[in-house]
């Protein structure tokens, strides 16, 4: 029989069947295998494991390289914004591939300005959250920003944003029920239709089964005690809320189930005829 060992280190770890996987007969077989799930710009080792009834046979550790590929880039709300500030921000995977992080930004989407993101340089497999703050904008301006990662294999741009300074969203509020009972699902909690974004957030106790994203969601409350209810949101200039909408909720245990009435019966003793 005849595998392949394989991993980030000589101790390898992940084994896959050779291709044939029985090999007979006195002369040399070429064997191979297919794998998948790999990270990029990684090294990995593996070598050929063959076994019969002799015994096990490894084979020389060898190496290999998986390519580079872009960093993902994600352009995030501008947030906050005041008269002539703004605080851009973003999300890089860096996809193992050091990626120098920049924010392009101008008063139309041909942009005409950069600057350079904190943190500037972004590693690893996990996205990581980017942020530059813009300051001596012109009052009551849209703006328009995207974020952009560079590697070793090229540039991501990010999706266009746009943000407007001196810029206030309507206050909003969040109705729903504000008692509730632990472990139970379907409770729907509503604000104002027609913003361009909604971000809603939970206390510990409780998780969104629908509707994020959305200006309604349905929450199951797993936890009794104080909990909240919270939306931050944008309207269609880009522009956030000061502070999001808050809703309190009590949470409240399920009651125990009692049973009452007579514990003990007597037993008929007449006749029927």
């Amino acid at each position: 029989m005849v595998t392949f060992e394989y991993g980030l280190t000589i101790a390898y770890g992940s084994l896959v069947n050779a291709t044939p996987v029985t090999v007979t007969g006195s002369i040399v077989t070429p064997v191979s295998a297919a794998i998948t799930g790999l990270l990029p710009n990684t090294v990995y080792h593996f070598r050929a494991k063959g076994v019969n009834s002799t015994g096990i046979t490894n084979g020389n550790d060898m190496t290999f390289t998986t390519p580079t590929i872009a960093a993902a880039v994600v352009t995030n709300f501008a947030n906050p914004v005041g008269n002539t500030t703004a605080t851009l921000n973003g999300t890089v995977t860096a996809n193992n591939a050091a990626t120098t992080v920049s924010f392009q930004w101008g008063t139309t989407i041909a942009y005409g300005n950069t600057i350079s993101a904190t943190p500037a340089t972004v590693n690893g497999m996990s996205g990581t959250p980017v942020l530059a703050n813009l300051t001596g904008l012109t009052i009551n301006s849209t703006y328009h920003f995207r974020c952009v990662g560079v590697n070793a294999a090229g540039i991501t741009n990010g999706a266009d944003q746009i943000f407007a300074t001196n810029c206030v969203a309507p206050v909003i509020s969040i109705t729903g029920p504000a008692t509730a009972c632990s472990g139970t699902a379907g409770y729907v909690y509503i604000t104002q239709p027609g913003m361009a974004s909604y971000a809603w957030t939970l206390s510990a106790g409780g998780a969104i089964t629908a509707g994020q994203g959305t200006n309604a969601i349905m929450v199951t409350w797993n936890t009794s005690g104080p909990q909240t209810v919270s939306v931050n949101y944008s309207n269609a200039s880009g522009c956030f809320a000061p502070t999001p909408a808050v809703l309190n909720v009590t949470v409240n245990a399920l009651p125990s189930p009692t049973i009452t009435g007579q514990n003990s019966v007597c037993a008929n003793s007449g006749f029927i005829s």
